[in-house]
């Protein structure tokens, strides 16, 4: 019966129309990398601005890295989209990075990718205030243990990062 109803092969809904080819963005886990390289290659003026806030460090994939790392570098020559792919001309695989972060999302302005960039910014603060008070728990634990007093500029620190921390989940939530 199956096989004899035609119908039972047709597409439904809105889904018939869907476009069935595949982007390497679309592989790719999105990140904050990406999201970067995306604001940026959009208005390349923004990585002077930001280049001090978000370090090549931070960027995991050795793939974006470089590109950021280049365009850190160069970014007094970059006022356009099309500086951006020049700088990378010889480059082959930096041109694959920035076609695939290409059309990871559209920004509508100026103002929203700078949002999206303090975003970033904000979330490597973040994400540097939790380290570091992992850090200052595990040494207040040891002296603790080795019953050595705990210096207050320590206790000072430690309390600072978790009102911090609480202020950023509430302001989560």
């Amino acid at each position: 019966r199956l096989v004899l109803n035609p119908s039972h092969f047709a597409p439904r809904g809105s889904q018939a129309n869907a476009s069935r080819h595949i982007t390497p963005s679309m592989l790719e886990k999105p990140t904050f990398e990406r999201e970067v390289l995306c604001a940026v290659l959009e208005e390349p003026a923004l990585v002077a601005e930001y280049a001090a806030r978000i370090p090549p460090e931070r960027f995991e994939t050795e793939r974006l890295r470089r590109v950021w790392q280049r365009m850190v570098a160069e970014a007094r020559s970059l006022s356009q989209p099309s500086d951006v792919f020049s700088l990378f001309s010889e480059d082959d695989d930096a041109r694959s990075v920035l076609l695939s972060v290409e059309s990871v999302e559209r920004l509508a302005d100026s103002e929203a990718r700078r949002a999206k960039l303090d975003r970033v910014v904000e979330r490597l603060q973040l994400d540097d205030a939790k380290r570091r008070y992992r850090d200052v728990r595990a040494l207040m634990d040891q002296l603790i243990e080795a019953r050595q007093p705990v210096p207050a500029e320590l206790r000072a620190e430690y309390a600072a990062l978790a009102s911090t921390l609480s202020a950023s989940t509430l302001k989560k939530g």
